[in-house]
């Protein structure tokens, strides 16, 4: 929320004044060309990206799309996926990459990512593959995840989940569910 933005100790705060003064944007006026970039920025901030095995690209003047990890369409540079397993990342999942709307696969698996999956997850109308597992992710899985029409592939094993599943029998595309290791009833 707002006092996240005007808080200096916050990822937030940070990732705001980064892309707010990145000079590389040479004045991007397209929102969602910002939003990635500020989210792409959050996403080092909060997660320690300064200890990341690999963070080539990030907080620089490259384009977001050439950052290690994410791969953009090539006609519109929009992020198609993020796919960072086994890279140090070492926080909770943020609920800002449930914005990237034309995100069709997010592979943070193996990593020390802790808490909930944010229920805005489910706004991905995109996304096809989702590998959250091996980290450490508790709370339950979003009853709201029963919107996720068009994933194939949800790998959320080796967590602490537990609670009760959401009723994927309404996702015709779903392929691979893998939730073993975990606590659900």
């Amino acid at each position: 929320g707002y006092n996240e933005l005007t808080n200096s100790s916050t990822p937030q705060y940070k990732a705001a004044q980064w892309t707010i003064n990145d000079s590389s944007k040479n004045v991007r006026s397209h929102v969602q060309d910002f939003l990635q970039r500020y989210i792409l920025a959050l996403l080092y901030f909060s997660t320690g990206g300064v200890d990341w095995m690999d963070n080539t690209g990030y907080l620089t003047k490259s384009h977001e799309c050439t950052w290690y990890g994410i791969s953009c369409d090539e006609t519109y540079r929009v992020i198609r996926s993020i796919n960072m397993p086994n890279n140090n990342l070492s926080s909770f999942l943020l609920p800002e990459l449930g914005d990237l709307s034309a995100l069709e696969s997010l592979d943070l698996s193996n990593n020390n990512i802790f808490g909930g999956i944010p229920i805005e997850f489910a706004n991905l109308w995109s996304l096809q593959e989702l590998n959250l597992a091996g980290n450490a992710l508790t709370s339950s899985i979003p009853y709201e995840f029963q919107r996720l029409r068009t994933v194939r592939t949800m790998q959320l094993q080796s967590n602490y989940l537990s609670g009760s599943m959401p009723p994927f029998r309404e996702l015709e595309e779903l392929n691979v569910l893998n939730l073993s290791s975990n606590y659900l009833g």
